[in-house]
């Protein structure tokens, strides 16, 4: 085929855009060249229905342009045959060393087709040995904490790189162990080279963890201090939406270590091969679920190919080696909808976990026995409601989950203040409404809430998007233009409010800071702004005792005024407060001045008003 096309020899530059776009990750040996059927079969000896496989893309480009329709690689397709519920993995200490794993049924992401790929984990912990042959080197990047200026691919202390393996030791590779989520990013944070790290270095971790997009952090680290440093820090993350994983501790009493204890955080205790709670298990509130963390095989920091076997060994258990199991499990599911929230993790610990000891929670084994397969069958056997509320409120705590066999058939009730509810619907612009969920729903359900007014005025127009419309069911909204910078514009919508109003006696306008003498003090007849002309008809008043506290008694007042028929808009100046008219003109309470003390009003001498 070589000699064919060199005899043609004509370079068809340009033919590489014909390539339809490439998937990132697919595999393909050689390329297609798809030749065009309207012309004679120049290399029909080796070409089957028109389409020629060639090892390189130069190869390709050496047919002339007039026999070329298209190229593409030669992608590699796969048979979907379900991995058998009996597969085990030829990874050689599997069998023997990793009952653990097996009780939990570890592998189990492999039978949904789920390895964790695409998922980023944030380790702190003492860095990661890079080298070992049951890690993918590909995957791991990192960043060193540690005063000892070792990068993070130096694991002295060796509990980094076990942790690590728990999670993503490569599986059915015929070497070493199998990890949960073998396909998972690992950003290895090193702070310890020893037992013991500072807090400082573990809070900078936790943050570069989240600048870095880690999905998961996983940390199997604590303290009985409850530092506000590293509470801020978890919470930081928490809010940034990573799922966070900690371990309870290893002291086997009732003492809360932190992060674990922390709200919000996925605390993570040990059983035995026996799946009793190991005694060195702290027992308390923190405990979320276990898995297990004695016996535990695990990879070596001191050897490219080295694993910790002696499963009787110390090294070889603690509830740091229980958190990665779970951490594992969040990317395969963070990898099945990456739009899970932590709390829907946590949700589906707590429904697919074996109960263990006491009925129901308690703080031996939490909720439970994680199980790998419960869980990921969980995810695909219930649905999740979001819930955009448009500015009401549910009266109820809902559930994250509910089942997919079951659907919904009764949807809560939300309330809006000033607003009746007209239903739930299926987009953004409110148009398919929905009244129930139907059985067999699955995954992440999205409704939106329609509103109209009830004429009881609660309309508002909070979102500065300059409409002045109800941001709840977009009427006109009873708003008023507002000028908090000062520039004599609506933040709203712009338009010139333009009124000066002077401070008493200080001849300055308390929007701009200029001077409005003629307005301040009554020296000019004119009654126009000395800056832009604008009628400013400011009223002086004694100074007295009205506060922004009774703000009842100011609107009484207001309304005798009206019922007089005087003119009752009036300035009142010093600290900012307002009230609301029916007829939509914003009051300015700006001092401490008493309404009862005021003059009637004729209308040649009103005050300012802002509409």
């Amino acid at each position: 085929m070589k000699r064919i096309i060199a005899i043609i020899a004509v370079l068809l530059a340009g033919l590489w855009m014909t390539l339809p776009v490439q998937a990132e990750d697919a595999e393909f040996d050689g390329y297609l060249v798809k030749l065009r059927e309207d012309i004679p079969m120049l290399l029909s000896g080796e070409a089957s229905d028109g389409l020629l496989v060639v090892e390189t893309l130069d190869e390709a480009e050496q047919i002339p342009a007039e026999y070329v329709e298209y190229i593409e690689p030669n992608y590699y397709l796969e048979l979907f045959d379900d991995i058998a519920e009996d597969w085990q993995p030829n990874d050689e200490y599997y069998a023997e060393y990793q009952a653990a794993l097996q009780a939990i049924d570890g592998l189990g992401g492999y039978r949904h087709g789920l390895t964790g790929k695409g998922v980023r984990v944030g380790f702190v912990d003492s860095g990661v040995n890079v080298e070992h042959e049951d890690l993918n080197e590909e995957n791991i990047s990192g960043i060193n904490y540690n005063a000892d200026g070792q990068p993070y691919s130096v694991d002295n202390y060796g509990h980094g790189t076990f942790v690590a393996g728990i999670v993503a030791a490569v599986t059915d590779n015929q070497v070493g162990l199998a990890g949960i989520a073998p396909d998972v990013e690992i950003r290895a944070y090193r702070v310890f080279s020893q037992k013991k790290g500072t807090m400082a270095n573990v809070v900078a971790a936790i943050r570069q963890a989240i600048d870095d997009e880690c999905q998961i952090l996983s940390l199997s680290l604590g303290t009985s201090i409850d530092s506000p440093t590293l509470r801020t820090a978890v919470q930081e993350a928490l809010d940034a939406g990573v799922v966070v994983v900690a371990a309870v501790g290893n002291s086997g009493n009732e003492v809360l270590q932190y992060p674990a204890a922390y709200e919000g955080v996925i605390g993570v205790g040990s059983v035995d091969p026996r799946l009793n709670v190991s005694s060195f298990s702290q027992k308390n509130k923190s405990v979320f679920v276990t898995a297990p963390g004695e016996e535990i095989a695990g990879l070596s920091n001191s050897a490219a190919d080295g694993y910790l076997l002696d499963l009787t060994s110390s090294q070889n258990r603690g509830t740091s080696y229980a958190a990665p199991v779970v951490t594992a499990m969040a990317a395969l599911a963070l990898e099945y909808d990456p739009e899970l929230t932590s709390d829907e993790v946590a949700e589906m610990l707590r429904l697919t976990a074996t109960d263990l000891g006491e009925t129901g929670y308690d703080t031996s084994y939490g909720y439970g026995l994680v199980n790998v397969s419960s869980f990921l069958q969980g995810l695909e056997g219930y649905f999740s409601m979001i819930y955009q509320l448009s500015g009401g409120t549910l009266l109820e705590e809902l559930p994250l989950f509910y089942p997919a066999e079951d659907g919904l058939a009764q949807l809560p009730l939300p309330v809006c203040e000033g607003h009746n509810f007209v239903g739930w619907y299926a987009d953004v612009e409110k148009t398919v409404l929905v009244e129930q969920i139907p059985a067999g729903t699955w995954g992440k359900q999205t409704l939106y809430a329609k509103w109209e007014a009830n004429g009881e005025g609660f309309c508002r127009d909070q979102t500065g998007d300059g409409d002045h419309a109800c941001d709840i069911c977009g009427a006109e909204a009873i708003t008023v233009c507002e000028d908090a910078e000062q520039n004599h514009l609506c933040d709203e919508c712009s338009v010139e409010i333009g009124i000066h109003a002077a401070a008493l006696g200080s001849h300055v306008c308390s929007y701009c800071g200029q001077a409005a003498s003629a307005c301040a003090d009554g020296d000019d007849t004119d009654t126009l702004c000395d800056i832009c002309g604008k009628d400013l008809l400011q009223i002086h008043v004694q100074e007295n005792q009205l506060t922004v506290e009774n703000k009842a008694s100011v609107w009484l007042m207001i309304a005798e005024y009206e019922a007089s028929g005087r003119m009752v808009r009036v300035w009142i100046v010093t600290e900012r407060a307002e009230l609301l008219l029916q007829n939509q003109t914003r009051i300015f309470i700006l001092s401490n001045e008493s309404l009862p003390q005021l003059p009637y009003l004729e209308p040649q001498t009103s005050a300012a008003v802002v509409r």
